[in-house]
Parts: C-alpha cells; structure tokens; sequence
C-alpha cells in the first residue's frame, strides 16, 4: 500500500535552488526599499538574516508570474533606472505605452474585481513613482494633466487576474516623491556613518508582525529602555 513520508531533504535542496534563483540584489537605493521598513532596508544590506522559506516562496511567486504574464519567449528582463538619486525597475512597458506593475496577493477581490482591502499604500507609492518617472521621461506632459499608471492584480486563492489604470495628479506624484527623496537621505546618512535607522520610527506598525529583524528591534528597545 502506498505510504506518503514528507521528504525534508529535497524540500530544502528546493528552497536552496528558489533562493539561488531570485535573490539577485537590486541596486541602492531601491524604490521597493524606501517605500518599507528602512531599519530592515539597512539590515538587508548590511547584516542580513536568513529569508524565511514562507518569503522565500512568496517572492518566488510573484517573479514567477511576471515571467509568465509580462515576458515573451525573447523579452530581456526590465532594466534598472535611477532618477534623483534612486533606482526604480519597472515591471512591463505596455504595448499602448506607460508603464504597469504587477502584483500578486492572497487578498480577495471585491465584487468589481478591486483588492477588498482597497490599495495599499505601499503599493500605491510604489506605483507613483514609476507614474513619476513616466512624467520625468515623457516627451511631452501637459501640465494639471492627471498620469496613468497600470497595474495587473493576480488574486491566488480564486484564481483571478483584474487589470486597472489609476490615475494620479501631478502634486501627489511630487508629493510622493519628496517624502522618497527624505527617506533615501535617512538611509544614506546611516549607511555611510554604520549605524542603524531607529527601531520602529521609520515603518509601519504591520511590518514587524512577520519581520525577521524584530528580536534585534526589540532588544534595542529594552536597552533604551535600560538606559532611561
């Protein structure tokens, strides 16, 4: 009679390869970086801890679906910008023009089709500054236009795929780039004097609950608060 025994070995010969596969650095510093957690942004770069094995297969997901959805057989991987000092990479250039992004998530969708939770911010200030950089590289913007930026939505548990154009002004994108530009001072000023960002005063609250940097956090807190 068959027997099922869960194979530990060739599961971490897997997480091995997915973790050899797509765990290319980006250059610094990263849009995708500034817009989180920047103690863990300094963490990453300069004494990183084992990515988790549920990270591990959450990133390998969403790469997966980008090479699957947005490159052809000949299509070369997207290419790095830097603009003011940060580097954005543009997941697709649509066929139309503009940019798109696209994102997978374990959300369900609302009944139109959009995240039931709504956009996140995390997504939505990623998204505007690529919206950024396509007013920046365009050959003609008429200015109070509003800017399209595309994004491609792949909900995991129904199996579902919606597409939409959000539209942004010109002073959120600005607005949204100044608060980048502050966060990428912060960090640069802390990368070149070796010292880390402060615990828990340049992220969100929601960032800590499955970080693999909190036991480093929180005894920084307790020393604080030794000190005190």
């Amino acid at each position: 009679m068959m027997r099922a025994v869960r194979n530990g070995q060739a599961e971490r010969e897997l997480y091995t390869r997915l973790t050899q596969k797509y765990s290319t650095p980006k250059p610094e510093p990263h849009l995708t970086e500034l817009i989180y957690c920047l103690t863990k942004a300094y963490y990453d770069r300069t004494a990183p801890l084992r990515v988790s094995d549920k990270e591990t297969v959450m990133f390998a997901i969403g790469f997966g679906l980008e090479q699957v959805i947005l490159r052809g057989d000949d299509d070369t991987a997207p290419v790095s910008q830097e603009l003011d000092g940060i580097w954005l990479t543009p997941d697709y250039v649509m066929l139309t023009g503009g940019g798109m992004d696209l994102k997978s998530t374990r959300m369900y969708p609302d009944a139109d089709g959009s995240p039931k939770r709504g956009f996140s911010e995390t997504w939505l200030e990623q998204f505007m500054g690529y919206a950024y950089l396509d007013t920046i590289e365009a050959v003609q913007y008429i200015p109070d236009q509003e800017i399209p930026y595309s994004v491609g939505i792949v909900y995991l548990v129904p199996a579902e795929l919606t597409a939409w154009t959000l539209y942004f002004s010109k002073a959120e994108l600005e607005a949204n780039w100044a608060k980048l530009q502050v966060r990428r001072m912060v960090l640069k000023a802390h990368r070149r004097a070796n010292t880390v960002p402060e615990p828990f005063k340049w992220n969100r609250d929601w960032e800590c609950k499955d970080c693999r940097y909190k036991m480093r956090c929180d005894a920084w807190a307790a020393a604080q608060k030794g000190v005190a």
